[in-house]
């Protein structure tokens, strides 16, 4: 078994918590400073969304400060882990540096409310 890199790699399966026994395939992820963008396909559908390393898993769904969409998902065999995205149809839903551009607004956000997030455990971040 190959020794993995990422706590998210292309091929992985994903489950979806806000649509149970939806299982999409990665087929892209990008990396930043702040997280991954991660693109994935169930059928023919392509789905994105950015894993901020300082976004924990949540139960609660729904808006997350200027995110429309704020759930988790769901590795196979892995961890669950939090997630923010753009709504479906946004011309920006492709574009990971415009994911990466918007979770920046989102940190500025946090910060001005004094609201900073906690790093996840160095052990979850693969990256």
């Amino acid at each position: 078994m190959e020794e993995r890199t990422s706590i998210v790699e292309v091929g992985d399966k994903l489950h979806h918590d806000t649509a149970p026994g939806i299982i999409s395939e990665v087929t892209r992820v990008v990396r930043g400073s702040h997280g991954m963008f991660v693109e994935s396909y169930w059928h023919d559908e392509a789905t994105h969304r950015l894993l901020p390393y300082e976004l924990p898993p949540t139960e609660d769904r729904g808006k997350f400060y200027q995110w429309p969409f704020r759930a988790s998902i769901t590795v196979e065999d892995g961890p669950t882990l939090g997630y923010v995205s753009f709504e479906y149809g946004d011309p920006r839903c492709g574009n990971a540096s415009e994911y990466f551009a918007e979770w920046g607004k989102t940190i500025d956000a946090m910060k001005a409310e004094e609201g900073v997030m906690q790093s996840r455990p160095t052990d979850i971040r693969l990256n």
